[in-house]
């Protein structure tokens, strides 16, 4: 309303200056009456202000998958026998291709007497935890000139998880370790060696619940046998998360495809009862159970949007050169084959061993300049590959 109230200053303006130049009664009255009335508009506002409420509803739910779509509503109330034209409503919202949340100004005409409902859909692009809600309301006066606002310092908050998402031409590589154990010649290798007692955490397998020992304890809780596991025949996964693309868009994109494509292999190896070890950084995961899901799922989350700089994911491959024997199962995720990741390939050993998959990422940057490279390993190397689309 910033014209109006030059329009207004103008004319008190010019009002002023004539008192001076003529000699008029009418001119002082004139500026009298445009004081009153300005006076008149502004407690007109004030009053219309404590007749003026904002309620706020979200949703119940602090979780949801990327690209899903939310909504929360704000119902603007006019108790006053003044109508608020117009009322602005400021909210930060998501759209499904910004990362970050976006400021945006709703007009609305609250009649007398009255209230509206504002419906404001957001849609998460990407994962991570994100803040967004109404920010402010605002009507001005019947003159424009002062602005009476409702603020809220209370955001909702929640969590866009990557989406589960299944492979189907993606099948489980791993070695069944049951089998493992029965053809072991030896007894090297105990799967279910006992190490100690503890309480059992929600998804996890009913198989090692000491149930004796259970239906002694208070407020039926269940005490588990911890087993010692042997990871020589978790399959690996290894998730490139050191690309970056020139903006975060892109960026987050390439990345969370990736994590879905991990999720994925993980549920499809623990639905096997088989186990898996993630690995995307110098620290790793070791998932066995639905519990351990859960862990691998929170933590690739809350994963640092943009990649950490001066990494490199073949130093990942070849410090790991040591565990990649013939009964477990490797599976490589990135969005580049490049001639290091060749090498890397090659030198670890990983071109010779029957269950190597690598899933290539589409990305726009990549796209046409790999083609030679992926066709070389599909046709001269043992190595499985998979191309899958941006999901």
């Amino acid at each position: 309303m910033k014209g109006f109230r030059i329009f207004w200053a103008i004319v008190f303006l010019l009002l002023l200056i004539m008192c001076f130049s003529y000699h008029s009664r009418l001119i002082p009255l004139l500026s009298l009456t445009m004081l009153i009335l300005c006076a008149l508009s502004f407690l007109g506002g004030l009053i219309s202000r404590f007749f003026f409420s904002v309620r706020v509803v979200y949703p119940e739910f602090t979780s949801i998958y990327r690209k899903e779509e939310l909504m929360f509503s704000i119902i603007l109330k006019n108790s006053f026998i003044f109508p608020l034209v117009p009322v602005r409503v400021y909210v930060g919202v998501l759209s499904k291709d910004i990362y970050l949340p976006q400021k945006k100004a709703l007009i609305a005409l609250l009649p007398p007497l009255k209230e509206i409902q504002l419906d404001i859909k957001s849609v998460p692009g990407f994962r991570g935890e994100y803040h967004i809600g109404f920010e402010k309301a605002e009507f001005f006066d019947v003159l424009k000139l002062f602005s009476f606002s409702v603020k809220s310092k209370q955001h909702y908050t929640f969590i866009s998880y990557p989406r589960e998402k299944e492979l189907t031409e993606l099948y489980d590589e791993s070695r069944d370790e049951n089998e493992a154990l029965r053809s072991k010649p030896d007894n090297s290798f105990e799967k279910n060696t006992f190490s100690h007692l503890r309480e059992y955490k929600e998804g996890e397998s009913l198989r090692h619940i000491h149930w004796k020992l259970s239906a002694r304890l208070p407020d039926e809780n269940l005490i588990v046998k911890q087993m010692e596991a042997n990871h020589n025949y978790s399959a690996l996964i290894f998730c490139d998360f050191t690309l970056e693309f020139p903006d975060i868009e892109t960026t987050l994109e390439v990345s969370d495809t990736i994590i879905e494509i991990a999720l994925a292999i993980t549920r499809r190896i623990i639905k096997n009862r088989n186990t898996a070890r993630c690995i995307h950084s110098p620290d790793e995961l070791y998932i066995s159970n639905l519990y351990d899901y859960g862990e691998l799922l929170e933590t690739l989350t809350r994963l640092p949007a943009m990649p950490a700089p001066d990494t490199d994911f073949t130093d990942l491959l070849y410090e790991h050169t040591d565990e990649f024997q013939p009964e477990r199962a490797v599976y490589i995720i990135t969005a580049a084959v490049n001639d290091e990741l060749i090498e890397a390939l090659r030198n670890t050993g990983l071109m010779t061993k029957d269950n190597v998959t690598l899933l290539v990422t589409e990305s726009p940057f990549y796209a046409l300049i790999q083609d030679d490279k992926i066709d070389y390993l599909q046709n001269e190397t043992k190595i499985g590959v998979i191309r899958v689309e941006l999901l």
